[in-house]
């Protein structure tokens, strides 16, 4: 009985096999079928994907340009990449404010470090006289005021001096009041205008500006920078870095400091013809020349808006070049002090 029990069972299993394997065979045999040209479909559909990727994914893009015009600030973090730097740095309050004070007028403007220019028109107000440090601080502070929606509300400032100046301290008047002898001016005008300041020496200044977006840039040895306005500034740099306190406006010829021999001021005041004031320019440039050997002269100062009358009769050792920012110089050469100007006494 036992026996016959388990014949039955071993048939059925017998059976079943055939059965399972025509259906899996059909289902082998029409899937592969219905596959085939649902993965025919799939490779035609390849290339209309990316037809409509390609304009959705710039779409965002132009959406993103857009948002950064509307509302600039968002864009703060992206600044250093982007090439809209002017419109958006100055509704956004990255411009530094650079101050070129001289001995007959006081000028500034906010200025592009990214591409070492002005962003707006400056402003020009005559120097005070007397050019005590209380009066000339009114006029910088008129000015800080005047640009105070281009620039940071407690952002730094950069201000130049024509005289010696370490850490913020002028040292010597020759052409501004005496009141500004050992004065700090940094603390000074931190005070007036409420601001932090840097305050350094016009052609230092002026160097700066040229070596990283001037005349001078990709200089790699020493770089003389020589401003001819009321004096004649002086500044030097060695690959890249500037140096403090050089005066070679007041090296002695005549009988007197050689800016009052071979300034812009003494072609005016002396009525001299640009042919006749070049002649005491090379005379003074000599003395320069047997003193340090410079790689290249940088020449600066409201003088070089007419280089074409006097500089093709420059005679010197060294190659000359006319300052490419030309009086915007010292502007622009503070505004970088005010960012990158190390000051011991901080």
């Amino acid at each position: 009985m036992a026996a016959r029990k388990a014949g039955p069972a071993t048939s059925t299993p017998k059976k079943a096999v055939p059965t399972k394997t025509k259906k899996a065979k059909k289902a082998a045999s029409t899937k592969p079928k219905k596959t085939v040209p649902s993965a025919t479909k799939a490779k035609k559909a390849v290339p209309t994907k990316p037809k409509k990727t390609v304009p959705s994914a710039t779409k965002p893009k132009r959406g993103r340009v857009e948002a950064e015009q509307v509302a600039p600030v968002k864009a703060e973090s992206k600044r250093t990449t982007s090439t809209r730097i002017s419109n958006i740095r100055a509704a956004a309050n990255h411009l530094v404010l650079g101050i070129d004070i001289g001995g007959s007028g006081i000028k500034g403007a906010p200025v592009d470090l990214h591409e070492g220019r002005l962003a707006n028109d400056r402003i020009r107000i005559d120097t005070p006289q007397p050019s005590t440090p209380e009066a000339c601080g009114v006029v910088v502070n008129d000015i800080v005021r005047h640009f105070s929606t281009m620039t940071a509300a407690n952002g730094p400032v950069g201000c130049t001096y024509p005289g010696v100046v370490w850490d913020g301290i002028t040292h010597t008047a020759a052409n501004m009041d005496q009141g500004w002898l050992e004065r700090d001016a940094d603390a000074f005008f931190e005070e007036a205008c409420k601001r932090p300041f840097t305050v350094i020496n016009d052609a230092q200044a002026a160097v700066l500006a040229e070596i990283r977006h001037g005349a001078a840039r990709g200089a790699e040895g020493l770089v003389l920078m020589l401003t001819f306005g009321t004096g004649i500034g002086s500044g030097l740099a060695y690959r890249g870095v500037a140096v403090p306190g050089i005066e070679f406006g007041h090296l002695r010829m005549e009988g007197n400091d050689a800016e009052r021999f071979a300034a812009a001021s003494a072609r005016d005041r002396e009525n001299l013809s640009f042919k006749k004031w070049t002649e005491r320019v090379n005379a003074y440039l000599a003395r320069v020349e047997a003193m340090i050997w410079p790689e290249v002269i940088v020449l600066g100062g409201g003088v070089v808006n007419d280089a074409q009358r006097w500089v093709p009769y420059l005679k010197t050792r060294t190659p000359v070049v006319v300052a490419e920012l030309g009086n915007d110089a010292g502007i622009v050469g503070a505004a970088i002090a005010a960012t990158t100007q190390p000051n011991r006494k901080r």
